[in-house]
């Protein structure tokens, strides 16, 4: 199999002073250089075409780890995570829940986890449904 070459450009780019002492800043702290710290976050941004990208910092993206109580560390993982929070199984029956009603049983839990809430409200609601209450 024969070897792909990797082919590289020079490109010289003019940017605000600021934007440079900041990718100086963060070269300095990995021990990089200032282009390889440019070429390494252009890398990792190349994929990423929204017109309106959400970008977080660390600190957000720990706060979002603490409020989910697990590592978000990848945007799947945020996903994966906004979906489980709105969605409830009950006898293999999926059921998702939009923002408008978790935010309403969210002002209704009472000083009870809202896992505890959703099942206390579905079995009670259920049962009315049935005529059992």
């Amino acid at each position: 199999m024969p070897i792909q070459a990797i082919t590289k450009q020079k490109v010289t780019l003019t940017v605000p002073e600021a934007l440079a002492d900041a990718y100086n800043e963060r070269a300095a702290k990995l021990g990089h250089t200032l282009e390889a710290e440019m070429v390494s976050r252009l890398v990792r941004c190349m994929d990423y075409t929204a017109g309106s990208p959400i970008y977080i910092t660390d600190e957000q993206r720990n706060m979002l780890s603490q409020i989910a109580g697990r590592l978000i560390a990848t945007p799947q993982d945020l996903l994966t995570w906004a979906h489980n929070i709105s969605t409830m199984k009950v006898q293999g029956v999926e059921v998702t829940l939009d923002q408008r009603l978790l935010s309403r049983i969210e002002g209704r839990r009472f000083g009870q986890s809202l896992a505890s809430t959703i099942k206390r409200e579905t079995v009670e609601g259920l049962e009315r449904s049935v005529g059992l209450r």
